[in-house]
């Protein structure tokens, strides 16, 4: 059995909050993932921060947890996958959507959409893949933070592949190194005419400008992760149903 903090690990999926609030299970991880990124963000980010926006409620949260014999599952890792079409449908801007108009950053904004169109264009599934963090206050010493990072990297290439995902979208933070974090899984600082877009105001993140970044093909070492995380994927737990299961208009891109 995998423990961290003297807790057994698990894998849960946290199918679009929203549309399954009226599930108790729903509703209690939903607010156990929202402390985990308030804990996580402000550990080490300025005053000001906000992690968590309206898209977490649509969203694909995968998620690493400990099970505590009294809490419950807790989530001591995670991100969530935002679906382009899904924003669509509730009427709202795409995950980094709203954070090029605030900007100003037209080339950011029409390079997002031409990436977008061509993943469409091709019947390939393209999402937004963001609000990754670990819960400083469980996952204390650098062995375990390892530990969760692998998991997290595993939990999350398992979830893709399993959904037939083959895009992402994300944004790395220079100023705390994590864009070299998500170029191990194969991402790509994205380019117009061969020039790598310059960094953008993320005004979620004050204090910090973000580098906007593209994966087409997963890269061996998250592979190989994911292999040797399978046994936890087997006996991974679902909590709600897609959003593409719940409405009429399919929300798959």
């Amino acid at each position: 059995m995998l423990t961290i903090a003297g807790l057994p690990v698990e894998i849960v999926i946290l199918r679009c909050p929203y549309m399954n609030m009226n599930d108790p299970q729903t509703r209690d991880l939903f607010t156990k993932m929202m402390h985990l990124k308030y804990k996580g963000y402000g550990n080490r980010h300025n005053e000001g921060t906000l992690p968590l926006d309206a898209t977490d409620y649509i969203a694909d949260h995968p998620l690493v947890c400990v099970r505590d014999e009294k809490l419950g599952l807790i989530p001591i890792t995670g991100s969530k996958v935002v679906n382009y079409t899904s924003c669509r449908f509730f009427n709202m801007d795409f995950a980094l959507e709203s954070a090029f108009k605030k900007g100003n950053n037209k080339t950011h904004l029409d390079e997002m959409y031409s990436i977008i169109s061509k993943a469409q264009a091709n019947k390939t599934r393209i999402v937004y893949h963001g609000g990754y963090t670990i819960d400083p206050e469980i996952v204390k010493t650098e062995q375990e933070r390892a530990v969760a990072r692998e998991l997290f990297i595993a939990a999350t290439t398992l979830y893709f592949q399993e959904n037939e995902i083959t895009e992402l979208l994300g944004f790395g933070v220079p100023k705390y190194k994590t864009e070299l974090f998500f170029y191990q899984w194969g991402y790509e600082r994205c380019k117009v005419n061969g020039i790598e877009l310059e960094a953008f105001p993320v005004y979620f993140l004050p204090g910090c400008d973000g580098i906007l970044m593209h994966l087409k093909h997963f890269s061996p070492t998250v592979l190989n992760l994911s292999d040797k995380y399978k046994f936890l994927w087997k006996n991974k737990k679902e909590i709600g149903f897609p959003l593409e299961k719940q409405i009429k208009t399919p929300a798959a891109a």
